[in-house]
């Protein structure tokens, strides 16, 4: 899964909101620089619309009105780009979620959720006496690992644990707190702690044997705070 989320992204929006904002601020107070500053324009709309009124008189309520528009200007040039900069993060979240979603559904994932579930079929005829669903799957995994590679036991096992390397992936990016997990949560919270159900036993025996506590650290991670996530509310 490629997903590579980087806050150049919210820079590059913010600094393309800025530049728009201030180009439009310095076009606007141009404008009314160029209004305040054309004395004989002025004189000329002045004399025009209110002859008994001095031109002076009008230039100068110009001029404060052109002095206490530019600050308003910058404040609507600054808002303008705070809203470019917040609709490209959505925007990158809504497209990040909706990548996680997809990869979820791919043909490679599907095809390892479908293993996983043809092993818990065949839970009933090849457990051993009192043996439970989690050291089942986790003595299935052992024994299919310890294959030959290329063999159809050791590509079983290569596809259940396309599944976790899945979690492995959005682990990461949750950990770090590139993604929001409350988002993630409502629609993969009931996947991931599935997910641990299943693997979580055979998990901790490799990260036994190994001696490290680093493998899949953060699917582990991933797994543990949807089991405690609570539902949003709408």
């Amino acid at each position: 899964m490629n997903i590579r989320p980087s806050d150049r992204t919210d820079l590059a929006a913010m600094l393309a909101g800025l530049g728009t904002g201030l180009v439009v601020c310095a076009g606007l107070a141009t404008v009314i620089g160029l209004l305040a500053g054309g004395t004989w324009f002025v004189r000329i709309v002045s004399a025009a619309l209110a002859p008994s009124v001095p031109a002076e008189k009008r230039l100068e309520a110009l001029s404060f009105l052109a002095n206490i528009s530019v600050p308003l200007i910058a404040l609507f040039a600054g808002y303008f780009a705070y809203n470019q900069v917040i609709e490209a993060k959505n925007t990158r979240i809504a497209s990040l979620y909706l990548q996680i979603n997809e990869t979820y559904n791919s043909e490679i994932v599907r095809a390892a959720r479908r293993e996983l579930k043809a092993l818990q079929e065949n839970f009933d005829t090849d457990r051993l006496q009192g043996e439970a669903m989690p050291a089942y799957i986790a003595r299935r995994l052992n024994e299919w690992s310890r294959e030959k590679l290329a063999t159809p036991d050791f590509e079983k096992f290569n596809k259940c644990m396309r599944l976790m390397e899945f979690w492995e992936e959005v682990g990461v990016l949750t950990r770090r707190n590139l993604i929001e997990r409350d988002v993630l949560f409502d629609y993969l919270a009931g996947a991931a702690t599935y997910a641990e159900d299943c693997f979580g036993l055979y998990l901790q025996g490799r990260r036994t044997a190994d001696g490290s506590n680093k493998l899949y650290a953060n699917a582990l991670y991933l797994m543990s705070e949807a089991r405690q996530a609570k539902p949003s509310t709408f």
